[in-house]
């Protein structure tokens, strides 16, 4: 027999189809349902009766009390309003809006009414429309990344092709060498030109152009050492790599040569004066979708109260030595960017041990597709 009471009745009770009504004690027992609410969720009357409201809720939601919380709060308030997920009979789950009000039927018997309204396609919606905010703040942030790794990456050919420009116009009088500085200054204008035109492609597809190539971390990390061909030879540095563990990663190309580029080029910039310089870098698997990347080198290191900022963006604690402050930066914009992380080990005097851990990027329909119009380029 459906309940009879000042405040809902009996026809429009048994016969509403667009508004769902859920009736039930003060214990959450289950005491009856309207037409609406079989609709929506495809139990009947029988298969309810007697059962508590939290089998209407998520595995999660009753950890958290929440069929509690409703009941106590339209006990202790007369009314009580939450969003959350129920639990259809066929297993599914649609996101309402509900408001649970204490009644009195015609014997002064209490009960709770709870109004349900379907919201589960305004939910879906608002998700996507996050899902877009999300999508479009990281293209935002893939766009200003590009635009410091643009102008941080070609520092060092233009560097190189300086420092060898300098060095012809010193030896002018000298046929032997300049013999052997043009060959090297044809080179690094080549490599020049090909880290303009990788760049250029880069601009007009962005980062998903390489994010289903897979690349070798022993390739781009020779390819840096030429552009830092002078800065090593220059130093005496020594530098060492292990890939041997992990010897490729599916990643974005560009973004594993500013990775390795930046912190090879720091590790350089900021070497100890009293010491040949050391630099070793090395991969290793985590697990299957992780990836450490670690950079180690005996520098300056850093100061304790240094560590959280040295990523920011300009930012510079050795001032007796040139540079911009935005490598770091660069890096860092990369590893959120794919979600990673980075941990530092520094010792000031003694050296510094960047850790980067890099989430494997997946494969995808237009990475597949965009990597084969690059080939054909």
């Amino acid at each position: 027999m459906h309940l009879s009471s000042p405040l809902v009745f009996d026809d429009i009770f048994c016969n509403a189809e667009s508004t769902s009504l859920l009736v039930f004690d003060r214990k959450g027992i289950i005491e009856d349902i309207n037409l609406g609410f079989e609709k929506l969720s495809g139990y009947s009357l029988d298969a309810l009766l007697g059962k508590h409201i939290s089998v209407l809720y998520t595995p999660t939601d009753i950890a958290l009390g929440v069929p509690e919380g409703v009941i106590n709060r339209a006990v202790q308030a007369g009314t009580s309003y939450n969003d959350n997920y129920i639990i259809l009979q066929n297993g599914s789950q649609i996101w309402v809006h509900a408001e649970c009000v204490l009644v009195k039927d015609q014997a002064g018997e209490e009960h709770l009414v709870k109004i349900i309204h379907n919201l589960h396609n305004e939910k879906q919606l608002e998700e996507q429309l996050r899902e877009k905010n999300r999508e479009q703040e990281k293209i935002i942030l893939d766009h200003d990344t590009f635009v410091y790794t643009t102008s941080h990456d070609l520092r060092s050919p233009l560097n190189n092709l300086d420092a060898l420009v300098n060095n012809l116009g010193e030896n002018a009088d000298d046929p032997d060498m300049i013999a052997e500085l043009i060959p090297l200054i044809n080179d690094s204008i080549e490599r020049l030109r090909n880290k303009i035109n990788e760049l250029s492609v880069i601009g007009k597809r962005r980062e998903e152009e390489n994010q289903s190539a897979s690349v070798i971390f022993q390739d781009v990390y020779e390819d840096v050492l030429k552009d830092l061909e002078i800065e090593i030879t220059t130093s005496k540095a020594v530098l060492t790599a292990d890939f041997t563990h992990l010897p490729s990663i599916r990643f974005a190309k560009k973004d594993i040569r500013s990775l390795l580029q930046n912190f090879v080029s720091n590790a350089l910039k900021y070497r100890h004066p009293e010491r040949q310089p050391f630099i070793h870098v090395a991969t290793s698997p985590v697990d299957p979708s992780l990836v450490l990347l670690t950079v180690e080198d005996n520098g300056l290191g850093i100061k304790q109260e240094h560590k959280e900022r040295i990523f920011d963006m300009y930012a510079r604690f050795h001032h007796q030595v040139d540079g911009t402050g935005v490598g770091l930066g660069i890096v860092k914009k990369i590893v959120n960017n794919n979600g990673g992380r980075i941990e530092v080990e520094s010792e000031l005097g003694q050296g510094s041990t960047f850790k980067v851990f890099l989430k494997v990027q997946e494969p995808t329909t237009t990475g597949q597709a965009n990597t084969a119009r690059l080939n054909t380029l």
